[in-house]
Formats: C-alpha cells, structure tokens, sequence
C-alpha cells in the first residue's frame, strides 16, 4: 500500500461509518491496513420462528436465529447471518466478547481493497436494508 492511498482508504471508511450511524447503528472503529475494523454490539434471540436481523433502539443488532444455542451452533449462525447482511465473509466476523451469553461484540473487517468495495458503496447498500426501529413522537 502506498501513501497516496491511506488518504482514500480513511475517507472511504469515514462514509461507511457514516452511513451505520445514520441507520442507527452504534459502533467503533478502526482502520487497519486496507480493512475497516467495525466493533458493534449485537443482542441474539437463538431458537426463534424465523431468521431476521434489525437494528434496535439502542444502536445494536438484533439477531433472531432459528439455531438453537447448543455447542456454539447459534454462534455460528450469526457469524453467516451478520456476514450475509453485511456483504462480507463469515471469517471476516470475529465474537470478541460474549460468546456464551446473548450479548455479544462482534468485531467485522470490511476490506476496503476489492473492485466493488473501493467506493464504500457495497457496505452501504448492504446496511440500509437492514430494518430501524420506528421512533414516534
């Protein structure tokens, strides 16, 4: 990676951040290299009717799983589901913390190199078609 690229690579980063927190997503981040680190926080519902992700609230991801929590099943189906939803490989999705409870942090690495993604456009499209929470006032 050369110089002139750590400039895009930030401001790439920057409207991809951008656009979770407009879709009310809570989280942090980091640049790493040519990967966007992002650290969200995601509340699991294992062993429910049907399979369907939102964003609550609070900022968190709400993940509803038809896996049952037996032997790390559950764990691994959100890792596929949180993948699929967000445009990337299920190994790009690590547990950081909470692996045993329904709270967990998830730490996702968008890589910022490849053809489609160079523009941030890829993640962006994938996170506005996650439901928010209507606010009524």
């Amino acid at each position: 990676m050369n110089q002139q690229q750590i400039p895009k690579y930030l401001e790439i980063s920057q409207q991809i951040v951008s656009a979770y927190q407009e879709q009310g997503v809570n989280l942090s981040s980091k640049v790493s290299g040519e990967i966007l680190l992002l650290t969200i926080i995601c509340k699991v519902h294992p062993s429910s009717k049907r399979e369907r992700v939102q964003i609550n609230p609070q900022g968190e991801l709400l993940c509803h799983l038809t896996v049952p929590p037996i032997e790390g099943a559950a764990n691994r189906a959100l890792k596929k589901v949180v993948a699929k939803i967000l445009g990337v490989a299920p190994s790009m999705v690590t547990i950081n913390q909470g692996a045993h409870g329904r709270i967990k942090q998830l730490v996702v690495e968008l890589p910022l190199t490849t053809p489609k993604c160079r523009q941030g456009s890829l993640y962006i499209e994938k996170i506005k078609m996650i439901p928010t929470p209507k606010i009524i006032n």
